[in-house]
């Protein structure tokens, strides 16, 4: 992905926002669907969902690839966003991995929180752009 000028880096950070809190809502709400969908009698979604890791590995593809590469490269200015970068994906990256459920809804919804603010940070950080006319000489 080449991010070729200033202005379409926030677009990029949008977009990482987004991901993020889709992600979020995601770990906070699947709990409470599974547990009430036997009450409401869709208990195969119970176990399409419990059983299908494959989904949250491929969520964290473009996960990574929008975060990584636009907070990557303010992460060399700006330590913080480097931090709050590299530990919201390796919590994402540690819950998805450890196959505990309670370990992976906190590590993967913490991340989603740490890079949504590392997304915030970069937001905030760029300055606006002036644009200029050129002179008619």
């Amino acid at each position: 992905m080449h991010i070729s000028s200033r202005t379409t880096v926030p677009a990029y950070d949008w977009v990482g926002i987004v991901l993020s809190t889709v992600c979020l809502i995601h770990c906070l709400l699947v709990p409470v669907l599974v547990a009430i969908a036997p009450f409401v009698g869709v208990t195969f979604l119970t176990q399409a969902w419990l059983e299908n890791e494959w989904f949250h590995l491929a969520m964290l593809v473009p996960v990574f690839l929008v975060s990584g590469v636009v907070l990557g490269r303010r992460a060399r200015r700006n330590a913080l966003i480097g931090w709050l970068a590299a530990l919201g994906l390796g919590a994402m990256l540690a819950g998805v991995s450890l196959g505990n459920e309670l370990a992976e809804q906190l590590l993967t919804g913490g991340g989603a929180v740490l890079l949504v603010s590392a997304h915030i940070v970069n937001l905030r950080s760029h300055k606006p752009i002036k644009h200029t006319r050129p002179s008619i000489k």
